[in-house]
């Protein structure tokens, strides 16, 4: 009885699921054999990078993403009709040149919020139920449905090749055991507009008669104490009413989620591996030591109040002109622009010292894994996953960082050079990745707010006894899936 009841409530849940795209039998506005002619003559000597898939046909076979509507979460992930907006429309050529050159199609399901998602897709890998092929949710919802047992180990799928530029660094870093359950690649397109740029107002810069450091970046030269220099005494009294608060000026400007891509570009993750591969705790005291003495200098000139918002990275400061540097999510600087009347430009968060070889862009991007029901059509997910990534990579991708944000967004040749340092330096934090199943590790994750520069060492050492004991535990969880 309780069987039943079980697969009638999965039914019902199933069947609440609104479906947003689907069907690559109509026929396009833009003929799609002209993106495959397109991807043919890229690929002498042009920059394409050609997927190793063999060609197949699947007669019409359809695969099935299931996702959330987490922050419009299911536009940067597929589109099916186009609108001339560059980046959507580049998207719509990638569905129509993957479904017709395979003879298949994709289909995304909306399933409801994050939380309603993650508990669909736990239920349903109890049953054996295969109405879903790839689940793409809110990132640490997804690392819970991994720890959970739902999701297929992407490195048995014999047609992914972990080795083609769409697989970002995260298929690295999101490995435990050798196996990798869930990942962030260039499936969807979430990762540029979470990315956390550092953004800076060319107006107040001027008005300041304040140089930004263009041929020392270019160099790779730009470093955190020259930046505390750059925001030197900016901090003032905007309004006159004797308190410095929200309503006045400040050199550099961010939040939270800032504070935690700061410490990861400054420090590091704590999360490493040691020579066999197993994930470990790199303390790394001195450093995170020197890392608190620069962030306290650095807020002697600007704020991370959490009062305007977390989530806005206080971008009202920015938008009124009253910042010099604003330091958060590409997105919610889109979302903005309408608003903001002066000049921006973008530069990369400045390296540690000189001993740091290249810039670090952390950010955050949302994750993806595989129905572990569908072990049995590995071949057209596989295919799906790889030949849909390869034209993101290849198209739609740059058309986000040259085109959106270096062209239409840029004035200048300088501003595209920048973008394209901070587009080559991001990555996805592990820390951010675990920190929600390994206790303790949000402790270690935002240094600023949970310790202070006197006690950072003891602190450290007091948590990663604990950290080190659940990220074994966690470890442990992912051992005991099927390989």
């Amino acid at each position: 009885m309780k069987k039943i009841a079980f697969l009638l409530a999965t039914l019902l849940l199933l069947g609440s699921l609104l479906t947003v795209f689907s069907s690559c039998n109509k026929e396009p506005e833009k003929k799609p054999e002209e993106s495959r002619e397109k991807i043919d003559n890229d690929d002498n000597g042009l920059g394409y990078v050609a997927d190793s898939l063999p060609e197949n046909d699947f007669g019409g076979e359809v695969v099935t993403i299931l996702t959330s509507d987490w922050r419009e979460t299911p536009k940067y992930i597929l589109s099916t009709e186009y609108n001339g907006e560059p980046v959507n429309d580049v998207m719509v050529d990638a569905y129509y040149t993957v479904c017709n050159r395979f003879n298949l199609d994709i289909e995304l399901n909306v399933g409801g919020d994050q939380k309603v998602v993650a508990a669909t897709v736990d239920n349903l890998a109890l049953s054996q139920d295969q109405s879903y092929d790839i689940v793409y949710n809110h990132d640490t919802r997804t690392v819970g449905n991994a720890v959970n047992g739902a999701f297929l180990n992407i490195k048995s799928m014999d047609l992914v090749d972990l080795e083609n530029p769409w697989w970002t660094r995260s298929s690295q870093d999101f490995q435990i055991s050798d196996r990798l359950y869930f990942t962030s690649s260039y499936l969807g397109l979430w990762a540029p507009y979470m990315n956390i740029g550092l953004y800076y107002n060319k107006q107040f810069a001027e008005d300041h008669s304040i140089t930004i450091p263009y041929d020392d970046i270019i160099a790779g030269e730009w470093y955190m104490e020259d930046m505390i220099i750059l925001i030197e005494n900016l901090k003032s009294d905007y309004d006159g009413d004797g308190d410095i608060d929200l309503e006045n000026q400040y050199g550099f400007v961010t939040s939270y989620f800032g504070n935690l891509s700061a410490q990861a570009n400054l420090g590091g993750a704590f999360m490493s591996r040691d020579e066999n591969g197993n994930i470990k705790i790199d303390k790394k005291i001195d450093r995170f030591s020197s890392y608190m003495s620069l962030m306290e200098r650095l807020y002697a000139n600007g704020t991370d109040d959490a009062t305007n918002g977390n989530a806005t990275y206080n971008i009202g400061i920015f938008k009124k002109g009253h910042s010099l540097l604003w330091y958060g999510e590409t997105r919610v600087l889109l979302e903005a622009r309408n608003e903001i009347s002066f000049k921006w430009g973008m530069i990369p968060f400045p390296k540690y010292d000189e001993n740091q070889k290249e810039y670090s862009s952390a950010g955050y991007d949302l994750y993806w894994g595989v129905n572990k029901n569908v072990a049995d059509r590995s071949e057209i997910v596989a295919t799906v996953i790889e030949a849909l990534s390869c034209q993101n990579y290849n198209y739609t991708i740059p058309t986000i960082w040259e085109d959106f944000l270096g062209l239409r967004l840029a004035e200048a040749l300088i501003d595209q050079k920048m973008v394209a340092i901070v587009r080559d330096a991001s990555y996805v934090n592990p820390d951010y990745a675990y920190a929600a199943q390994v206790i303790g590790m949000s402790d270690l994750l935002n240094l600023w707010e949970t310790s202070d520069v006197n006690s950072v060492s003891s602190h450290i050492n007091g948590k990663a006894i604990l950290v080190e004991t659940a990220m074994k535990l966690f470890a442990s969880k992912f051992e005991k899936l099927p390989a």
